[in-house]
């Protein structure tokens, strides 16, 4: 199948190495609108296409791999082959906007992982989770995806939009909290890495226990001397704000266990 990638972000970079991997799909160049951006990212040696006229490119399927904020734009200023099939990447983007816009074959590609390009991905054990237009749709995106991956689930567009919302509490958040554990620790000069064995050790338990068996500290155990002594010792308003809310919200379900 004939493959056109739309975008020059993680996303886009992550697909295209991974399709490129398969001899079951023809990668035709990475479309993009800003050639700087994606020469940095992608290479000089890179084939590029400028353009939003794409009606000339002879692709099967159209990968918007783009932000979702941008997504919307793509769908109005691009000119796509009417019979192709184009689908977006976002885990939170109803699938019903390509209808909105007049497509006729249209569906979902999304990647449930964070990429970043500086970092390695095992893309045969990368969920997708897929939606069509229609049947026949989305056996030709599962015949797509299949060619790099092994882990593929068909959702609709509402229960992908609440996977998108764990996910960001799983990841982005998770993420964000090691940010302030960061910042804590450079306050004092104490070395980052001395809290790497703890994180692993956190997500590994909650993974094989299950994060409710999982949950330690001194919110769990309703330690208000440790809370306050915490909150005191915080530099920022907006880290005691995070400590406060995430505390009460612990104690809380302590409390119903």
């Amino acid at each position: 199948m004939r493959v056109c990638i739309i975008g020059a972000g993680n996303v886009a970079f992550h697909l295209w190495k991974a399709f490129s991997r398969s001899p079951e799909i023809q990668l035709l160049p990475l479309v993009v609108r800003n050639e700087g951006k994606a020469r940095q990212l992608f290479g000089s040696g890179h084939p590029f296409f400028v353009s939003t006229d794409l009606r000339g490119l002879d692709a099967d399927l159209f990968i918007l791999a783009v932000a979702d904020q941008a997504i919307e734009d793509v769908l109005t200023i691009f000119q796509f082959p009417e019979q192709s099939i184009v689908v977006h990447t976002s885990g939170s983007t109803d699938m019903r906007l390509f209808d909105q816009k007049g497509f006729r074959n249209y569906g979902v590609i999304y990647p449930l992982q964070t990429l970043s390009s500086g970092r390695q991905v095992v893309y045969s054990d990368l969920p997708f989770l897929l939606e069509g237009s229609d049947s026949n749709v989305l056996g030709h995106l599962k015949s797509v995806v299949s060619s790099i991956s092994h882990r593929i689930q068909s959702l609709n567009s509402e229960d992908r939009f609440h996977v998108h919302l764990a996910a960001v509490f799983a990841s982005n958040f998770t993420n964000h909290m090691l940010r302030i554990s960061n910042q804590i620790l450079a306050e004092k000069g104490l070395p980052a890495d001395l809290l790497e064995p703890l994180a692993k050790e956190t997500l590994e338990k909650a993974l094989s226990l299950g994060p409710d068996l999982a949950q330690t500290g001194p919110a769990h155990r309703n330690d208000l001397s440790t809370l306050n002594r915490h909150l005191a010792a915080l530099s920022e308003e907006n880290q005691r704000e995070i400590y406060q809310s995430v505390s009460r919200h612990i104690v809380k379900m302590a409390a119903h266990e």
